[in-house]
């Protein structure tokens, strides 16, 4: 897991690894102080190369969302496909996050 920021758009890019389960919690939590750190607007999260999520995952967005709600800052969860879209769909997580599918 990697995380670059943008400062032309103030969008702090995370870009997932095969599992995102509680093996990528201190890489993550350190990615979202990042972003909140540069005071990014926009946090988008690829999903692009992700083909499992754990419920600790669905946590770790849920702390993610907590931690930015007061900061004028949006999360995009991009390029979700596969169990990840399905596990995302189930838990209502569209009511919460800006979910954009793969194509």
């Amino acid at each position: 897991m990697h995380g670059t920021y943008n400062t032309s758009n103030s969008t702090y890019h995370i870009t997932l690894e095969n599992s995102f389960d509680f093996a990528n919690h201190q890489a993550f939590r350190t990615s979202i102080k990042e972003a909140i750190a540069n005071k990014a607007k926009r946090i988008a999260i690829d999903f692009s190369q992700t083909e499992y999520i754990d419920s600790s995952a669905l946590g770790m967005l849920m702390l993610a969302k907590n931690e930015t709600e007061n900061m004028d800052c949006t999360i995009d969860l991009e390029n979700v496909h596969g169990y990840p879209l399905k596990m995302l769909g189930m838990v209502k997580f569209d009511k919460l996050f800006n979910i954009k599918a793969a194509e």
